[in-house]
């Protein structure tokens, strides 16, 4: 589609790369649209993995068994791991949104991932951050990368697929509503845009 980007991370992976400076670790959104071209296990393609204290593991969103992950553990992380029971098997175009914002009470609100529109509530994997935990993203030193995995400065997992739209909101935890909306005559999710 118009404006998207095509990873072919088959053989060599493909990313995009930048430095971040620092931002809000506590509280932020990322919301893109995504389709597979080659659906692969244990993908993970969206991450902050090396920074120059040798962390190299860090903070990523991946796929595992086709289903979402939404992970960060590892050196100074927030020590959460989300990955819903909904499988994403087929080739067609997802809108996912990853929330993060451990100021929250409920352990439930810290963290909150929406797949075409609805809220995940049921989950393979349940790992839930500390209130006021801090996390790899937005560390100054963490390089941002899209399309591969940066471990340890090296990059791994290639993505077959492509990415729309991307937004990543500092210190603000956003729902789905903000980057998407149901058309009334086709009943289905559809992009607008970001304001």
């Amino acid at each position: 589609i118009d404006g998207s980007l095509k990873f072919d991370g088959a053989t060599t992976p493909q990313y995009l790369k930048r430095a971040l400076s620092a931002g809000n670790r506590k509280t932020w959104t990322m919301s893109y649209w995504f389709k597979y071209d080659s659906t692969t296990n244990a993908r993970r393609y969206i991450s902050t993995g090396y920074n120059a204290d040798g962390n190299t593991y860090g903070w990523y969103i991946g796929d595992n068994s086709n289903r979402i992950t939404f992970n960060d553990t590892g050196t100074n992380s927030a020590n959460y791991n989300i990955r819903p029971n909904a499988l994403l098997r087929d080739n067609g175009w997802y809108h996912l949104v990853f929330v993060l914002d451990t100021t929250q009470s409920s352990s439930d609100d810290r963290v909150r991932i929406y797949v075409n529109g609805v809220q995940q509530t049921s989950f393979h994997t349940n790992t839930r951050p500390n209130q006021d935990a801090t996390g790899n993203m937005n560390r100054s030193g963490h390089v941002l990368s899209i399309g591969a995995w940066n471990l340890g400065g090296t990059y791994n997992d290639g993505l077959e697929g492509q990415i729309a739209q991307f937004y990543h909101i500092d210190g603000q935890g956003l729902d789905a509503s903000y980057f998407g909306f149901t058309d009334p005559l086709t009943n289905t999710w559809k992009p607008k845009k970001y304001t």
